[in-house]
């Protein structure tokens, strides 16, 4: 018998990450967010590549990214020392990309977000 088991990670699972140099201290939040990429008929899309955007980072750091699972699934964490807007784009082959609109996350607070994508016309 095979048994075929996915792990996703606990988004719920609230953390912090505090990087000390003396004074001053620089505390690091969790955003999280995660959803399913699909066509407008619902369907997963797989192999799609999600990207989360710090709209406020001024360098490259500020981009996470996934691709996502067979079922179109995504999640996304990433670490920043200030509240910031975001911002996500979606790219898949055969698909035309999409960019979210910009939007807040709230620190330890995940966000659900699924994103639907228009096929290119042959």
């Amino acid at each position: 018998m095979q048994l075929n088991v996915r792990l996703l990670p606990d988004l719920l699972m609230k953390q912090e990450l505090v990087v000390t140099d003396e004074t001053p201290i620089v505390h690091y939040r969790r955003y999280s967010i995660h959803g399913v990429v699909r066509t407008r008929s619902g369907a997963p899309i797989a192999a799609a590549i999600v990207r989360l955007h710090d709209m406020e980072s001024r360098r490259s750091r500020g981009t996470g990214a996934c691709t996502t699972d067979e079922l179109g699934r995504y999640a996304i964490t990433e670490w920043s020392a200030i509240e910031s807007k975001w911002q996500l784009s979606v790219q898949a082959e055969g698909f035309h990309s999409y960019t979210h609109p910009d939007f807040e996350l709230r620190p330890d607070e995940p966000r659900a977000i699924d994103l639907l994508l228009e096929m290119l016309k042959k």
